[in-house]
């Protein structure tokens, strides 16, 4: 008996290192930004009353199983001292060259954030929710979810006037192609048994 199953768990195992194979994408690309509506680029700045805050953005590696690990997407200067501000919108818009996709040609995914002004200082808030991004590669479909710190800055004491924003990368799954691949390979594996039976 034991060694009708050896195939089979091996078989099985086989198919357990493809499937987290996978999904362990690195995530690589550049990092834009704009204000208020604007179109991204490498830096934008917010005029404030008596100074301004200032966004660079930055090229970035990750990968979709190192949940936990932060990733750097750009910093953010606050320009001091600001006498006022008003609410604004933040939008981060991200270039993906890695996974690799299919067509062969980057991907991208913008990410919405509001600015709110306090007195002395302010915060640039991200969705509570993560934003999921949606990939396909030459082989598979995928996505994964980006969750991103929210940031605040300014003159009160404890605070900074410079931040780097990072985001984690979690819940990388697989999407139907993936899923579809995984089942045929099951089901050949069912056949074979029946087969040797």
């Amino acid at each position: 008996m034991m060694k009708r199953l050896t195939p089979v768990l091996f078989l099985m195992l086989a198919l357990l290192m493809v499937s987290t194979a996978a999904f362990a994408d690195t995530v690589a690309g550049k990092a834009q930004g704009a204000f208020g509506g604007g179109t991204p680029a490498d830096s934008a700045t917010l005029s404030l009353g008596g100074g301004s805050l200032k966004y660079t953005g930055q090229t970035y590696t990750g990968d979709t199983m190192q949940t936990g690990d932060l990733m750097p997407l750009g910093t953010f200067h606050l320009n001091t001292p600001f006498a006022s501000g008003t609410d604004s919108t933040f939008k981060l818009h991200l270039i993906f060259s890695a996974p690799p996709s299919a067509p062969a040609t980057d991907f991208t995914a913008d990410v919405d954030a509001h600015i709110f002004f306090w007195t002395g200082y302010l915060t640039i808030d991200f969705a509570a929710a993560p934003t999921t991004v949606h990939y396909v590669t030459p082989d598979y479909n995928g996505s994964f979810d980006l969750a991103i710190d929210d940031i605040t800055l300014g003159t009160l004491v404890g605070l900074s006037c410079d931040k780097t924003l990072q985001a984690d990368i979690t819940n990388a799954v697989p999407e139907p192609a993936a899923i579809l691949l995984l089942g045929s390979m099951l089901l050949g594996v069912g056949i074979w048994r029946k087969k040797r039976a």
